[in-house]
């Protein structure tokens, strides 16, 4: 890994770990915590997503079916992100 790359790669491995942690504290696995950040996003009209097998795609409509993060998960991940979203009205 060269210099400039090590740059980069530390501060993404620190929003990694804060996520997969705030996702452990919520009891939820990190892709729900990462599909319902999406739609939590008033900007996006749809989310794709890849499912492998039947099981798969049942825990996906599961997350889905969950909803929009509640607002102060959401603000933790945007606090992490270091970005800001257009929250769902809902």
């Amino acid at each position: 890994m060269s210099p400039r790359s090590h740059h980069h790669a530390e501060p993404l491995r620190s929003k990694l770990e804060r996520l997969f942690a705030l996702a452990d504290r919520e009891g939820m696995p990190l892709p729900h915590l990462a599909l319902r950040y999406l739609l939590s996003d008033a900007d996006v009209a749809t989310v794709l997503t890849g499912a492998g097998s039947v099981d798969e795609l049942r825990d996906t409509l599961a997350a889905a079916a969950a909803g929009p993060l509640p607002s102060e998960l959401l603000a933790e991940v945007q606090q992490i992100q270091g970005i800001a979203l257009s929250p769902t009205s809902g």
